[in-house]
């Protein structure tokens, strides 16, 4: 993790520590380098380990060679640091994971899709906020598996009936708790998020 500003980065004895890294370490143990090797003072870590619970990359998802990178993978070391609204706004369509492994792969890396995947990934997209009142926030729910959005899958909200999704599905989230779950046979739920408003 490099501030550009300072130049400086947080190192574990002489090994400079990625991201994700720092964010799994005890910030007192850690030296930031610099000019010179320092130890953080106790008001800065305190400081820092407000903001040091996630932590984003963009992701180019872009078909037919257009240079649009339209969403994040966040990896968080604690599932009450997940918002999907923050200080200016809900945040752009995110993954969120608990995953380091993903955050390791270098850029350069020419990706292979293995299809791998069993489960499918749930993503959100915020609708225009236009379109909220008082009583419900819409966002488009989408699913994905092994690198490509699924274009039929099932939605159930609040233990109700499975319904079948082509692509996109529109989501009205209510005020208090919403439990969203996705299927591929609309019988076994495979994934689960609460929402709490």
């Amino acid at each position: 993790m490099f501030d550009a500003v300072t130049g400086g980065y947080f190192k574990k004895g002489d090994e400079p520590l990625s991201a994700i890294q720092v964010l799994n370490e005890d910030l007192a143990q850690l030296k930031v380098s610099s000019d010179e090797d320092r130890a953080l003072e106790k008001k800065s870590i305190k400081s820092l380990n407000k903001y040091l619970g996630t932590y984003s990359i963009r992701v180019d998802n872009s078909k037919y060679e257009r240079s649009i990178i339209n969403s994040h993978i966040t990896y968080i070391k604690d599932i009450e640091d997940v918002q999907l609204e923050a200080s200016q706004g809900y945040i752009p369509p995110t993954i969120f994971v608990d995953n380091e492994s993903l955050f390791s792969i270098s850029p350069y890396e020419e990706y292979v899709n293995d299809e791998s995947d069993e489960i499918p990934t749930i993503i959100f997209a915020k609708k225009n906020i236009k379109d909220d009142d008082e009583n419900y926030t819409k966002f488009t729910l989408g699913a994905f598996m092994n690198s490509v959005m699924m274009e039929e899958f099932y939605v159930r909200i609040n233990q109700g009936e499975f319904i079948k999704v082509d692509t996109y599905y529109n989501l009205s989230i209510e005020k208090g708790v919403t439990t969203i779950e996705i299927s591929l046979d609309g019988v076994n739920p495979l994934r689960q998020i609460v929402i709490k408003k």
